[in-house]
């Protein structure tokens, strides 16, 4: 299932190429946020995201999938940070290489079901 929308966190070399990818496969809706701004309006720019949002949880605000794309340690904040602002059918994932810290703090959060790590 292709998502209607979603949100890419971190907007980086991994983040930008989801992003981009996703375009490039139809996601109408690419909402992008990113800790270093240059990055989301790069993005924007180029195409990669539809939108550009200047905090993470105005970022995923109606979006099908969320992608955590920075540190694992990012990734384990975003998930407890944006726990009660994920939308109720929304997935969420991350793109660390370490995935622990991510898949621990969506297990603490409640998010075990709806976390692919």
């Amino acid at each position: 299932m292709r998502p209607e929308s979603m949100a890419v966190l971190g907007l980086g070399a991994m983040g930008g190429s989801i992003a981009w990818q996703a375009r490039r496969a139809g996601v109408a809706r690419v909402i992008g946020y990113s800790p270093v701004p240059a990055h989301a309006v790069r993005a924007l720019k180029a195409g990669a995201i539809s939108e550009m949002e200047a905090t993470p949880a105005r970022a995923i605000r109606g979006v099908d999938l969320v992608v955590l794309a920075g540190r694992p340690s990012a990734s384990a904040w975003l998930v407890r940070e944006l726990r009660s602002r994920l939308p109720a059918a929304a997935l969420m994932t991350d793109t660390a290489s370490i995935m622990a810290p991510g898949a621990r703090a969506a297990v603490a959060e409640g998010l075990a079901d709806r976390f692919a790590g």
